[in-house]
């Protein structure tokens, strides 16, 4: 069983450093490190190539998307049995993939599993990072803290919708069957694509509760009525996830109602009115980068790029 990590990294090398040294301490160490590096410009290209125990590649700022379908490649080309995959600003702890590799041998048709994914900043590492989508005996949970999680499960494996690529281990079969992550996303939503991607094909996916992954909580997230509003402030970001989203729920829209791309519109021009009137963005500017956005998603229809 050959395990590649792969590490997507931009101008990010503290975090990046403190990324590698995590998989290098793995308990069960991995069979290779592959970082693709983004056109780093801080020191990233000169450390990376000290480094004897990675590979590294070197390529222009093509974002997470062209990131990470340069990483899967790189891996699934080097004959990896399986692809663990993550970001740079995130880390393992010490037996992260230990815990990943067990819950895969406790049932045979495990192709896809995540790791917990843990908010960095909380000390007492309970708060997760992002909401756990889950199924424990076809119930429907939205988990927010490991101790919830463990509150109504005490099995190592559950189903669920992991938070890709955050310690994410995907068997080279499933690349196989639905080919590599979207280069043309850039960023926001390749990771919700590749998941759609995999429900669509009737892929299991599954969590390993005692596997934990930290990962920072990104500036995205506002309080409003003790509830976290979702909305990014950067302008390219807001792009981005605005026609990411679109087509991504145009494309999968099957799945229901909620799903639909006139759902999410809606959703986030009601964020926009209530981050406006909370003076946290100025309407007019952010109005004008959706409705571009909208305009551009219209004409977007990325092929999916397969194994040759």
């Amino acid at each position: 069983m050959k395990i590649f990590a792969t590490v997507v990294t931009y101008n990010r090398l503290p975090l990046l450093k403190e990324c590698i040294e995590a998989i290098r301490k793995q308990t069960r160490p991995v069979d290779a490190i592959i970082v693709v590096n983004n056109g780093s410009t801080d020191g990233t290209t000169e450390w990376l190539n000290e480094q004897k125990d990675i590979i590294a590649i070197h390529q222009d700022n093509v974002g997470s998307g062209g990131g990470q379908n340069r990483a899967f490649k790189e891996a699934y080309y080097r004959q990896a049995d399986w692809i663990w995959t993550m970001d740079d600003d995130g880390y393992a702890q010490t037996n992260t993939l230990e815990k990943l590799i067990e819950a895969i041998q406790l049932k045979n048709d495990i192709r896809v599993i995540n790791s917990v994914v843990i908010k960095k900043q909380d000390p007492s590492c309970n708060a997760l990072c992002f909401p756990q989508h889950t199924f424990i005996k076809n119930k429907k949970y939205i988990f927010y803290t490991l101790a919830e999680i463990r509150k109504h499960t005490q099995e190592k494996i559950i189903e669920g919708v992991p938070n890709f690529f955050n310690s994410s281990l995907i068997h080279r079969s499933v690349v196989e069957q639905i080919g590599f992550p979207l280069k043309e996303l850039f960023i926001l939503g390749d990771e919700v694509e590749y998941n759609m991607r995999m429900m669509n094909a009737n892929i299991k996916m599954y969590v390993a509760t005692e596997s934990l992954y930290l990962h920072p909580q990104n500036d995205f997230f506002f309080k409003f009525f003790h509830k976290n509003v979702y909305f990014p402030i950067s302008e390219n970001k807001l792009y981005y996830l605005t026609r990411n989203y679109t087509y991504i729920r145009k494309k999968y829209k099957c799945f229901s109602k909620a799903y639909s791309s006139n759902f999410f519109v809606t959703k986030l021009f009601i964020k926009l009115i209530i981050l406006s009137l909370m003076k946290k963005v100025k309407f007019k500017d952010k109005f004008k980068i959706i409705v571009k956005a909208l305009k551009d998603s219209r004409h977007f229809a990325p092929l999916t790029e397969n194994v040759i």
